[in-house]
């Protein structure tokens, strides 16, 4: 699925573990949390949210680099409070994100009426 690649995308661009590192290892490593990659997220993207990325991708800038950091830390920070495998959603754009954390059943409609024009408004 495209909206779990885009956040999986997301959420390494800040996950300051190597890149050899092992989630599936049980090394204790004196973290609070960490992000198991078996256990993987069920997202919704909105339209609007998938659009800036692309723009970004398309006419990267430094000002536009720092908005896309910013907002990956902020998933991940959501994330990590709330469960790595509690599903999220993610509309507004890259410089006004907006996280929801939502039930599966959420994610599982918008997804089946493609309803990703009205994640907003289907999540609240």
């Amino acid at each position: 699925r495209f909206d779990l690649t885009m956040l999986n995308s997301l959420l390494w661009m800040v996950d300051d573990a190597p890149a050899f590192y092992d989630y599936d290892d049980d090394i204790e490593s004196g973290a609070e949390s960490e992000m198991p990659l078996g256990g993987k997220p069920l997202p919704v993207i909105s339209n609007s949210f998938g659009r800036s990325v692309s723009d970004y991708a398309r006419n990267p800038t430094k000002k536009k680099s720092r908005y896309l950091e910013g907002t990956s830390r902020a998933i991940f920070s959501a994330m990590d409070k709330q469960g790595w495998e509690e599903p999220i959603a993610l509309d507004g754009t890259i410089e006004n994100p907006e996280i929801y954390h939502v039930t599966e059943d959420t994610v599982e409609e918008i997804h089946v009426d493609k309803a990703y024009g009205e994640v907003r408004q289907r999540v609240q």
